[in-house]
């Protein structure tokens, strides 16, 4: 794969991509270098190639340092070069595997694992078969990487205004208070001002549910621990005192291990939301892919009680 950009200038290829994104992640010439089994002149060479042929520095180096860094024309070419880079890589797989069809889906940890996971059970076992690529991200990172079109589909707890992402809420549930089980302890509704905040193991799902949060407890109040992610809520709910606050999903899970007990909230935060991200203008290799989810998703929904 090649451009010119002028008569005059130097070819750009593939290689001289793979090595500008090598140099981006190793911030080093000669480990960029050896990580792609080149030497170090020729990675040096080439890269001066592609500078040439964007008529533009892209990186520089620190003096007395070994370490590059983009300049401001760099970072613009970086998320360019890796549009280039995943385009090429889904047209080899099209030509090596035409009956395959190719998936990339992120979520947020507490929707992927604690709500989508017969949904992704089902598509792969779709036939024909399906290159599923699953990965777990926070909201911000899920929208750049839609936005970079590195994926067809993005799990998300709140929006932000895109032009070229469509946000479709798809679940709503309500948030319980998740504790230890106590012997002879039925749950009852329980009130945040009833809740030690000393003893929260602290989740900040969205920024509404933040401003409620704030709104019965201190920002700067102390607590057992503040996570970005649900799977090691058990560890720290040790502590029969402890609790925190968890959509429904993940309360039911809890519970079934019979060790956990959900109390509902009075005066409750607003539910949690999971919208669904696409892109408007799907990437090449999406097209029959997103048919195969929608229709599984559309199946999934179908039966789940919190869909919207």
């Amino acid at each position: 794969m090649s451009v010119y950009f002028a008569e005059e200038r130097e070819e750009m290829e593939l290689i001289d991509i793979k090595i500008f994104l090598a140099i981006v992640k190793h911030r080093n010439i000669s480990k960029a270098a050896d990580s792609l089994f080149l030497s170090q002149p020729n990675v040096s060479r080439r890269l001066q190639q592609l500078e040439l042929a964007m008529n533009t520095k892209l990186i520089y180096r620190r003096k007395g340092q070994n370490i590059v860094e983009l300049t401001e024309s760099g970072k613009m070419f970086l998320g360019i070069a890796q549009r280039w880079l995943s385009i090429y890589d889904e047209a080899m797989v099209i030509s090596e595997r035409p009956e395959r069809i190719m998936l990339s889906i992120s979520g947020v940890h507490s929707v992927n694992f604690g709500v989508f996971e017969p949904l992704y059970k089902e598509l792969t076992q779709h036939s024909p078969p399906i290159d599923l690529y699953l990965q777990t991200h926070h909201t911000l990172e899920i929208y750049d990487l839609m936005e970079s079109r590195q994926l067809d589909v993005g799990f998300v707890n709140y929006t932000m205004a895109h032009p070229d992402i469509n946000a479709k809420p798809i679940i709503r549930e309500r948030f319980l208070v998740l504790r230890r089980a106590r012997e002879a302890v039925k749950p009852a509704p329980i009130h945040p001002s009833e809740l030690n905040p000393d003893k929260e193991v602290c989740h900040e799902w969205f920024p509404e549910y933040q401003h409620w949060h704030d709104h019965w407890w201190k920002p700067t109040h102390s607590n057992v621990v503040k996570l970005n992610f649900s799977f090691t809520l058990d560890m720290f709910l040790s502590d029969e005192e402890n609790w925190a606050i968890v959509p429904l999903s993940i309360a039911k899970k809890f519970e079934q291990s019979g060790n956990f007990n959900a109390w509902e909230l009075l005066e409750p935060p607003p539910d949690r939301i999971c919208y669904l991200l696409t892109l408007k203008q799907h990437r090449p290799s999406g097209v029959k892919s997103m048919s195969v989810f929608y229709k599984n998703l559309d199946k999934f929904l179908t039966g789940f009680e919190y869909a919207i």
